[in-house]
């Protein structure tokens, strides 16, 4: 019995130092034990073709619209010169100020309207492409056995301190992590 009980002490013993071993060897590999991809979501949107060419479609649409109301601007300035050689309550006078305040009034609503328009073309861009975005994020976390994607955002050198501080960094170090942001790239510009 005394020997049985030695022979079991001894196996439960070799048996704990064999798994501490094993877990020392396995703290100690180059490979991480949880594996957590980091992807850099802004970069990415905005290098691929489709953010590329966006963007200078956005710029084109931008530039058209300042055009456009920068000759309204113009035109409108010129009606108040205008008023300010004709006779005040002269029948002239009032046709030019009512033209001159319609041309302000289409100019205001001119600004609000371009700015929403472009609002909503940003979003329906973004919801789009961020559709896709996601799912090429999911392939290539399933394919490199990735168990969480967090997003990391690099602090741009225009940024003042008070922007950095105030912006969103949920990732301040990312050593061991995967960083899986030229692939997503990749995969949003081969669709």
């Amino acid at each position: 019995m005394k020997i049985r009980i030695l022979i079991l002490t001894i196996s439960i013993i070799f048996i704990l130092a064999a798994g501490y071993q094993l877990s020392f060897a396995q703290s100690k590999s180059n490979e991480p034990v949880v594996k957590i991809g980091i992807v850099n979501s802004e970069k990415v949107l905005q290098q691929c073709k489709r953010g590329v060419a966006y963007q200078q479609q956005l710029k084109a649409d931008q530039d058209k619209t300042l055009a456009d109301l920068t000759k309204l601007k113009e035109s409108m300035e010129a009606d108040q010169e205008g008023l300010k050689v004709l006779k005040q309550g002269s029948e002239d006078y009032f046709k030019l100020l009512k033209q001159m305040l319609s041309k302000q009034s289409e100019l205001e609503t001119q600004k609000q309207y371009q700015k929403q328009r472009l609002e909503g073309k940003d979003q329906e861009w973004t919801k789009s492409v961020y559709s896709d975005f996601l799912q090429a994020v999911n392939k290539i976390a399933q394919s490199k056995g990735l168990i969480m994607v967090v997003e990391k955002r690099e602090v741009e050198p225009t940024m003042t301190i008070n922007d950095m501080m105030i912006s969103t960094r949920p990732i301040i170090y990312s050593g061991g992590c995967v960083d899986i942001s030229a692939e997503v790239l990749a995969a949003l510009d081969a669709k």
